[in-house]
C-alpha cells in the first residue's frame, strides 16, 4: 500500500471496537422523499400505486398490496377496486407480452378501505 492510499488511522477502544481515528466525515444523503397515504378515491389514475387495507375490529391493517383497477361503480353506486397481493403484481409485470389484460388473483375491495402511499417530491404541491 502507498502512503497515498493511507485508509486513516484506526485503533481499537477499550470494548474490542474499531474506530477511525482520522474524522472523515461521510456525506449523508438527502432524506427519503416523504409518503403519505390517500383515499384510492382521490388518486386520478391509481393503477399500479401501492396500497394498505385497514383491518377491521382488531384485525392487522394489511400492506403489500397493489391497486390493478380504476375505481369503478357498482349498480348500487358503491365503489370499489380491485388489488393484489405484491409478489402477483410483479409476476404479471414480468410476463411482458404473454401478460393479460387482469391481474390473476386480484381481489374487489371497497375503495373507501383502500389507501394508496403516494410520495412527493420537494416542491410537489400536495393536493
Amino acid at each position: 500500500m502507498t502512503e497515498q492510499e493511507n485508509p486513516g488511522e484506526w485503533a481499537f477502544d477499550g470494548h474490542g471496537e474499531l474506530h477511525d481515528l482520522s474524522n472523515h466525515i461521510l456525506d449523508i444523503p438527502p432524506a427519503p422523499e416523504p409518503i403519505t397515504w390517500r383515499n384510492v378515491v382521490d388518486v386520478p389514475k391509481p393503477h399500479g400505486y401501492r396500497c394498505a387495507i385497514p383491518g377491521d375490529q382488531g384485525q392487522k391493517t394489511l400492506y403489500d398490496h397493489r391497486v390493478v383497477s380504476p375505481v369503478y361503480e357498482d349498480l348500487d353506486g358503491g365503489q370499489w377496486v380491485n388489488v393484489c397481493h405484491e409478489p402477483v403484481w410483479w409476476d404479471w409485470i414480468d410476463m411482458g407480452d404473454q401478460r393479460p389484460d387482469r391481474v390473476p388473483h386480484s381481489t374487489a375491495v371497497r375503495a373507501c378501505y383502500v389507501w394508496v402511499e403516494v410520495r412527493y417530491r420537494a416542491g410537489d404541491r400536495i393536493q
